[in-house]
């Protein structure tokens, strides 16, 4: 064997020992990447949709999660308000938890037609 190859060789080595202990750490950051991504992408969603239903009051079908475990709604309405509180978990390939997300919304309720009387009442007696 000679000098010159003996070198290439030895190179080549390197290069495979240190691709093998730094392929599992891209590995990890990219996959943590994604499922932050779709973490932010479910919490987006759930927030949407509480604030959607606080705002029309019909229940409506559970959005459309990537990777989602139970969506749970809570809801309560009195005569000048409406909460809705939707909890959603985001979850691992294998089943188990990997994020909860909670958002919560409430809506005044407006009572368009006894404020347009007041104010037409309010008008006659300025008039």
């Amino acid at each position: 064997m000679r000098p010159g190859n003996k070198m290439k060789y030895r190179l080549s080595g390197s290069l495979t020992v240190e691709t093998a202990l730094i392929m599992p750490v891209i590995f990890l950051v990219v996959f943590m990447s994604l499922y932050l991504t779709i973490h932010i992408h479910n919490r987006i969603w759930i927030g949407a949709y509480a604030a959607e239903q606080a705002v029309s009051g019909h229940i409506q079908p559970d959005p459309a999660l990537l990777f989602a475990g139970k969506i749970t709604a809570e809801r309560s309405e009195s005569d000048s308000e409406r909460s809705v509180l939707i909890r959603g978990e985001t979850v691992y390939f294998n089943g188990q938890t990997l994020w909860s997300a909670d958002a919560s919304a409430h809506y005044d309720i407006c009572r368009p037609v006894p404020y347009l009387w007041k104010m037409k009442a309010v008008k006659k007696l300025t008039d």
